[in-house]
């Protein structure tokens, strides 16, 4: 066989390196875990509209039930990050290897999150004695620790049973318990259904209540760019919310299993948004939210769910953010 000419070596070499270049620039999908809360779908509605993709990202959304189950998911590498209570964010990061980093601030509850008691039960006092459902999530303790304070009462007041979000409607209704933490659609079920009402929402604790986006720090080190692209893509589905309401709830309320009508009304009564512009307001240096941080890692620490390891160290981001603000 004829060898090669040297042109033709040039040209394969120039295609081998051109190959390998292509194979080095890829970067796999973000894979984000998302629980259903309200807010969180405005990432759905992103990537049913094609956003990330426009924005230059590959996402995979994956869906969990259980807040629990996304800790050992992000452990074992089988997610880069997900939608969380900031709760959830200092109890990872004091628990496990792989730390979380907060590039967005989604979210405050300020009235959606609910402690539900039966009929019977008149309000946060008389509860002293009686059985509450809780998760095992971080959220749902520092919440009822907050309205039993509030009300000269302690969680030594009540007797806590640990049930699956799921299965909070049938604990009320089998009179397993007296009450449950609950937010939208959980506590939109539970409240449609007549089987308990509102005695405590976060109204009474503005800005206690935090969600965010967390990702691995890793990734937010070496993919800053993507990150601000999800970042874009999210506040691009606000907007499309804002100007095309209607086909907006659809698509989100159907993920989370309620009517367009019950999405709009959990979205607009009790969440306050971060808009993008404010984001440095809660990430940048002299931000409000480390202060908040540290009164809500007291309160975990005090009642076990953190070590007392510094887990709100280097946990905020705010570079992603303001590359997504950049023209």
């Amino acid at each position: 066989m004829k060898p090669p000419s040297t042109l033709a070596r040039v040209l394969l070499a120039a295609v081998a390196i051109l190959g390998l270049a292509s194979c080095t620039s890829y970067e796999p999908p973000l894979r984000i875990a998302l629980i259903r809360w309200p807010p969180f779908e405005f990432l759905h509605l992103a990537q049913e509209k094609g956003y990330f993709a426009e924005e230059g990202v590959e996402v995979r959304l994956i869906e969990f039930v259980a807040v629990n189950d996304t800790q050992r998911a992000f452990e074992h590498d089988k997610i880069d990050g997900g939608t969380f209570s900031l709760f959830q964010v200092l109890q990872n990061r004091d628990q496990l290897t792989r730390k979380m980093q907060v590039p967005l601030v989604i979210d405050f509850s300020d009235g959606a999150d609910l402690l539900l008691a039966r009929p019977e039960v008149a309000d946060v006092r008389a509860l002293r004695g009686r059985r509450v459902g809780v998760t095992l999530s971080p959220l749902d303790i520092f919440f009822l620790t907050r309205a039993l304070e509030l009300h000269g009462m302690t969680l030594q007041d009540v007797s806590l049973y640990y049930v699956r979000t799921a299965d909070m409607a049938e604990a009320l209704r089998d009179g397993k318990v007296d009450a449950i933490t609950a937010y939208p659609p959980n506590s939109t079920e539970v409240e449609n259904a007549g089987i308990a009402r509102p005695i405590f929402s976060s109204s009474r604790i503005p800005g206690e209540i935090v969600d965010v986006l967390a990702l691995d720090e890793a990734v937010i080190r070496k993919r800053p760019d993507d990150v601000a692209g999800v970042i874009r893509a999210f506040y691009r589905a606000v907007r499309f919310a804002q100007e095309h309401p209607e086909e907006a709830w659809e698509i989100m309320s159907a993920r989370e299993r309620v009517t367009p009508a019950e999405f709009r009304a959990a979205l607009q009564t009790g969440i306050t948004l971060v808009p993008l512009a404010d984001q440095q307001k809660f990430l940048g240096q002299n931000s409000s939210l480390p202060g908040v941080v540290a009164r809500v890692s007291q309160v975990l620490k005090e009642k076990g769910l953190l070590s007392g390891v510094h887990a709100e160290h280097d946990l905020l981001n705010d570079h992603p953010a303001a590359l997504a603000v950049e023209p």
